[in-house]
């Protein structure tokens, strides 16, 4: 969990900094580094949210075509919101 967190926005720094792969890892470690906790609760509640409306689309319908169904569009929903939350959160430690 501890690396997850640190090497999060190695994928960003690649894609908007156009850094190599080493130069990424180290610029996400070098970005979470006395922010760890603040990054882990932004990572924790959006899988959170994401876990929780997959779960109950699953859950909810008594035939598991449907709830697949559902729950594939959820995840066409939930998905770019989640990887927009962690690009906007990659631009908002870069400033600092």
């Amino acid at each position: 969990i501890f690396l997850f967190v640190k090497l999060i926005f190695y994928d960003y720094a690649i894609l908007i900094d156009n850094k190599g792969v080493s130069d990424s890892l180290k610029k996400s470690w070098n970005m979470v580094k006395g922010k760890w906790w603040k990054v882990f609760a932004l990572v924790l509640i959006l899988s959170v949210i994401s876990f929780v409306f997959g779960f109950l689309a699953g859950y909810m319908f008594e035939f598991p075509v449907i709830g697949m169904i559902i729950y594939f569009l959820i995840i066409l929903i939930i998905s770019p919101w989640y990887i927009s939350s962690l690009a906007f959160a990659y631009l908002q430690l870069r400033k600092k």
